[in-house]
This record gives structure tokens, C-alpha cells and sequence, in this order.
């Protein structure tokens, strides 16, 4: 049995996990990290194009100006550079008809901008979420009808894999903005990244951390307390504590919730002129039209300066059992790249790149098999969940980083019982 004077064994080596492991491991503590995958990191290990490292579609790290803590963690680590990302939504499907995005208030119906019903929540004067069943009903209210089934309705049922309207209404307010003029991606939000990019950044957080490579298939609990991990080759893994950033249906050996993936395609493209036309877009939604929901000039994304190529990565959610295979998904983008004048010839390379678990779907349904699946969790008191998967929320790179130096410090200090209080219990979305 491996573990057996281990204080902490954190499972899963996404950034939450990562940034826990780290911290425990620097104040003194007896810690192992179980990653499933070859290579730490989750959605940051990232993968290479024309030579270059890229990240496994855009990620930058962003949060209010004055939560300057983050960023003075990370920077620990790595020094961090500025971004001002923009990025534009294609309802046409095509690239000559760009359109702000965030969509523009002035592309919504007056009537919706300056009569609102009372109460109001701070997010652009929508009403709160509780008085609408949906996600469909809470965007319907912000932006009008017909703004949702041109901007939103088709991306959102592609990007989640459900109805809208079975999608839970806190979400609008989580993943929708509404501006006055076209602005950077994360508006007035500090928003940066690793200058040597986020794949040295976890590598950097991994170093000298004692990692198993290896996959968890579930627990040995006695009374409210897990005896042990049961992980595929190692066998019994014994702590004191664990941490979880693993979906809980996984922790007791079932797999009842709906989580999506992606397929992710790159395409090196030889082309002068900047892929979305103008020079300042980052990156472009595609709500109604082609079977991926996003293309990210990965070369402006991962401020690669002076980079002769655009390294383009195309974006299509896939849930576990979709049976498309890699050329399925490589083709769709060439297609696309070929009715948009970019000529085979130009195209100097493609692969794809799979990502087994993405996001939690935020569903009525996801809610009530949360419940029943996490009921058992709930009671054990040496189970910590952070994270995205971990807690099952959909949430942002800052706050897997906040949660995971949160807990890291409770667990070698005096505030365990305070942090217990709002870490433990799954999101019931």
C-alpha cells in the first residue's frame, strides 16, 4: 500500500488541485497528487503547433483590479503580461459579417434597456434569476427574443449539448455581458497570462511535487471517514485528508452526470492579412452555423510575437460517447477554411486534440442527479472537493487557483472547521 504516512493525497491535476498540491507541499506537508493523464495541468497542459506551444483553446486568468493577491501568487511562479483580448460573433457563419461581441446594448430592443421589472440584480439591470424557470427565460428577458435566437440560442445548445430551457438561469448571468461599446473581451477586468505561457506555468507548480500517474476509480469509506483511494494500478492509496477535483459521481464508481468535452482542432494557415480581419480580434463565436462554436487565433492568444503563421484552433463540444473520429472533425475545419479563401496549399499543417471532461452541464436534470449522487459525500469529514468538477460549477481559472490556495491553508492551519463550512458541500448549480 503506497500513501500510508501521507497527510494530504489530492486527486486530480487540473489547476486546482495543482495549486493545493503546491501550497501544502511548500509548508512542510506529506502531500501526493494523483493525475490520471501523462501530463499535469487538465486544460492548461497545452499542445504544440507549427513549433510553437499553445494552450488548449484561450486561457487567461482574470478578476476585479483589486484582487491583486492572485496575481501576486502567480507571479511566484512565472511573470505575467497584460491582455486586452476582443472578439467578435459570427450569426452568419461566415467572416465578412463580423459583430461586436459582448453584443452591443444598442443591437437590443430599447424597450428591454430602459424598462425593467423590479427587483434588478447588478447585471445590467436584469431580473433576478429566481424569477425565471430557465436560462432561455433569463436571456429572453435581457436581450429580447429575437437578439437571443440570432446571438445565443444556437451556441448555447451546441456549447452545453441540452435545450436551453433545460439549462438552469443563474448561468446568464455567469456567461453574459451586455455593453456600450465594443470592448475588450474581459471589459475593465485585470487580465493577463504567464509570459512563457501557461504549459510552464503548471510545470513550474509541478515541479518536485511527488505525482502518481495514475486513474481513481473509487473509495473505501468507513462511517463518515474514506480509508483509502482505489486507483487503477497502484491499488489502496491511505491519507489522513483528500482532496478532490474529480466529478463525485467518479468518486463512488458511477458516471449518472452529464459532463461535456471538446475536439480540438489546430490548423497552422500561411496568410498575410490578420485571420479575422482586423488586427485587435482574438478570437470568433459561431452560434448558427458549422459544428464548432469557436475559432481562436492561438498565435494572438498566446501572444507569440512575430509569429509568420496563424495558429488557429477550432473548437467543437463533443459529448463521451460522440463516435466522430479525428479526420471527421479536421475536415469540417479545412472546409470551412477553404470557403473562407484560404487555399489547401496554405493550410501547413492539422491535428486534433481530445479533452476528456470540459464543463460540468449546468441542467435542471445535472441538479437533481447532483443531489442524489453527493448525498453520501456530504457526510465525509476528511473529503475536501475544489475546483470546477470538484465542487460540479461552472466556474473561472481564479477561482480553481483561490479555492485551491484557500484550502491548502486551512488544512495547515487553525481554520479547517471555518473552511469546512463552504467548501465541502457539491453546488447544487
Amino acid at each position: 500500500m503506497i500513501g500510508r504516512d501521507t497527510d494530504v493525497l489530492v486527486m486530480g491535476g487540473g489547476l486546482a488541485g495543482l495549486v493545493c498540491a503546491r501550497e501544502l507541499h511548500d509548508q512542510g506537508r506529506n502531500v501526493i497528487l494523483v493525475e490520471r493523464e501523462s501530463e499535469v495541468g487538465g486544460l492548461l497542459r497545452g499542445t504544440t503547433l507549427a513549433g510553437h506551444d499553445v494552450d488548449l483553446g484561450p486561457h487567461f486568468i482574470f478578476h476585479e483590479s483589486a484582487c491583486q493577491r492572485t496575481r501576486d501568487w502567480v507571479e511566484r511562479y512565472c511573470p505575467t503580461v497584460d491582455v486586452a483580448p476582443f472578439a467578435c460573433t459570427y450569426p452568419g457563419g461566415v467572416l465578412s459579417d463580423p459583430h461586436p461581441y459582448p453584443v452591443l446594448r444598442s443591437c437590443i430592443s430599447p424597450s428591454l434597456t430602459q424598462e425593467r421589472s423590479s427587483p434588478v440584480d447588478p447585471v445590467g439591470g436584469i431580473p433576478p434569476a429566481e424569477t425565471q424557470a430557465s436560462f432561455e427565460d433569463r436571456m429572453i428577458a435581457m436581450v429580447g427574443e429575437e437578439r437571443y435566437g440570432t446571438y445565443f440560442r444556437g451556441f448555447t445548445q451546441k456549447f452545453w449539448g441540452v435545450d436551453p430551457s433545460a439549462l438552469l438561469p443563474d448561468l446568464a448571468a455567469k456567461k453574459i455581458r451586455v455593453t456600450d461599446e465594443h470592448e475588450p473581451f474581459f471589459g475593465d477586468m485585470a487580465s493577463y497570462r504567464p509570459v512563457p505561457g501557461f504549459r510552464e506555468f503548471v510545470r513550474s507548480l509541478a515541479h518536485g511535487l511527488p505525482v502518481l500517474h495514475d486513474r481513481v476509480l473509487g473509495l473505501d469509506i468507513k462511517h463518515d471517514r474514506i480509508l483509502h483511494v482505489h486507483c487503477e494500478r497502484q491499488g489502496a492509496l491511505r491519507a489522513d485528508r483528500f482532496v478532490s477535483t474529480l466529478r463525485p459521481d467518479v468518486l463512488l464508481g458511477c458516471n449518472t452526470l452529464h459532463v461535456r468535452g471538446l475536439t480540438l482542432v489546430y490548423a497552422a494557415v500561411r496568410a498575410q492579412a490578420p485571420f479575422f480581419g482586423e488586427e485587435h480580434i482574438w478570437w470568433g463565436y459561431f452560434p448558427n452555423h458549422h459544428a464548432f462554436t469557436r475559432i481562436t487565433d492561438m498565435s494572438r492568444a498566446c501572444c507569440i510575437d512575430g509569429c509568420p503563421v496563424h495558429l488557429l484552433c477550432f473548437e467543437f463540444p463533443v459529448d463521451p460517447h460522440d463516435v466522430r473520429c479525428d479526420s471527421d472533425f479536421i475536415q469540417e475545419a479545412r472546409n470551412f477554411l477553404g470557403s473562407s479563401s484560404i487555399s489547401a496549399d496554405q493550410i501547413l499543417s492539422s491535428h486534433a486534440v481530445h479533452v476528456r471532461d470540459q464543463a460540468p452541464v449546468p441542467s435542471k436534470a445535472n441538479a437533481h442527479a447532483l443531489r442524489d449522487v453527493t448525498e453520501k459525500l456530504h457526510s465525509l469529514a476528511n473529503l475536501f472537493p475544489i475546483g470546477r468538477f470538484g465542487r460540479f460549477e461552472f466556474s473561472w481559472m481564479k477561482d480553481g487557483i483561490g479555492q485551491g490556495i484557500a484550502l491548502a491553508e486551512a488544512l495547515s492551519g487553525p481554520d479547517e472547521c471555518k473552511f469546512l463550512k463552504w467548501t465541502t458541500g457539491w453546488s447544487s448549480f
